[in-house]
């Protein structure tokens, strides 16, 4: 059993682990998107963990994969800013052909 935490907060406590290769399995009703990192606690043992595969039929859950060393994070940019035009709120008008 171990605890998964998510962004600092507890994502799910007590949650059943299962070795398979060179993945963890963690079976979820609620699985994190494919890409999301994630702490695991287990004992005194805590890593950093990035989910690689949600199965949704048969035992539904996510597949963990531990991030070795420095791995670089994903970049996250900002969405670019948008000019208002004026016309936010106006139905176009309709072209009379």
């Amino acid at each position: 059993m171990a605890e998964l935490i998510y962004r600092g907060m507890v994502y799910r406590d007590n949650a059943p682990l299962r070795l398979e290769g060179d993945t963890v399995f963690v079976p979820t009703d609620d699985p994190l998107p494919v890409g999301t990192r994630l702490q695991v606690r287990q004992g005194s043992d805590d890593g950093e963990y990035v989910v690689t595969h949600v199965r949704e039929r048969g035992e539904a859950g996510m597949e963990l994969k531990r991030v070795e060393g420095d791995a670089p994070k994903q970049t996250v940019h900002d969405a670019p800013t948008i000019k208002p035009t004026g016309n936010e709120g106006r139905t176009p008008k309709k072209n009379r052909n």
